[in-house]
C-alpha cells in the first residue's frame, strides 16, 4: 500500500502534471511498434518466408502506431507549452532540457513523415487505418516531392533514425535518463508509513 501511494502521490515524481510524461505511453507503444517491424523484416525473414504482421492485427498495430503517435507529440507539446510559454518557475530549463524536447518532437514528427512518404511511394488502400501519415500523404503527393518520392523517403528515414540513436547517446548526460532510473529508486527505497519519524 505504501509504495503504490509512493508511487502515486510523489512529488518528487509528479507523472501527471509534467507533459513529457503524458508522451510517455505513445513513445512506449511505437517502440514496441517498431521493434514487432524490425523483428518480422530484419530477423524472421531471414529464417522464414511467414508474415505475422498482416491482415486485421497489422490494420490494428497500424492504427494504434498512429493514435500513440499522436499522443506522443500531444504530451512533448505540452511540456514545450509548460516550459517556454507559461514558464513554470519550478521547471528549470536549461539548454539540454530544450535540446531533449527539440529531439524527441523531431523523432515523433519524422516518423510520420516517413510513413506519409511510404504511402506515397507505394500507394495502399489500407492507408486510412494510418490517419495522420495518410493525410500528410495527401498533401505530400501534390508537391514536388512526387518527383522522386524515394529519394525522400530514404533521406527521412535515415534522418529519423540518426535522431534516435543520437537521442540514446546523449541520454545518460540529460534528465531523460531518470525515466530508466527513477522506477528503481521508487522499487528500491525503503517501506515505511508516510510521516513516521525514525526513533532510537
Amino acid at each position: 500500500m505504501t509504495s503504490a501511494r509512493k508511487l502515486a502521490g510523489s512529488s518528487s515524481l509528479d507523472w501527471g502534471r509534467e507533459g513529457s510524461s503524458r508522451s510517455l505511453p505513445g513513445f512506449l507503444m511505437l517502440l514496441a511498434y517498431t521493434t514487432l517491424i524490425f523483428f518480422q523484416t530484419d530477423i524472421i525473414f531471414l529464417f522464414t518466408s511467414a508474415n505475422y504482421l498482416q491482415g486485421n492485427f497489422y490494420l490494428l498495430l497500424e492504427f494504434l502506431g498512429d493514435t500513440f503517435g499522436i499522443a506522443y507529440v500531444v504530451g512533448l507539446a505540452i511540456a514545450v507549452y509548460r516550459r517556454y510559454v507559461k514558464r513554470l518557475a519550478k521547471l528549470e530549463t536549461g539548454w539540454k532540457d530544450t535540446l531533449v524536447l527539440v529531439m524527441l518532437l523531431w523523432i515523433g514528427l519524422s516518423g510520420f513523415v516517413v510513413e506519409a512518404l511510404r504511402f506515397v511511394f507505394v500507394p495502399s488502400q489500407w492507408a486510412t487505418f494510418s490517419p495522420v501519415g495518410d493525410a500528410i500523404s495527401l498533401v505530400l503527393s501534390s508537391t514536388a516531392l512526387k518527383l522522386d518520392p524515394l529519394a525522400f523517403y530514404q533521406a527521412f528515414w535515415w534522418a529519423h533514425m540518426l535522431s534516435v540513436f543520437a537521442l540514446l547517446a546523449v541520454t545518460p548526460y540529460t534528465n531523460l535518463v531518470h525515466v530508466f532510473t527513477s522506477g528503481f529508486n521508487v522499487a528500491l527505497a525503503p517501506v515505511k508509513p508516510m510521516g513516521k519519524l525514525n526513533t532510537p
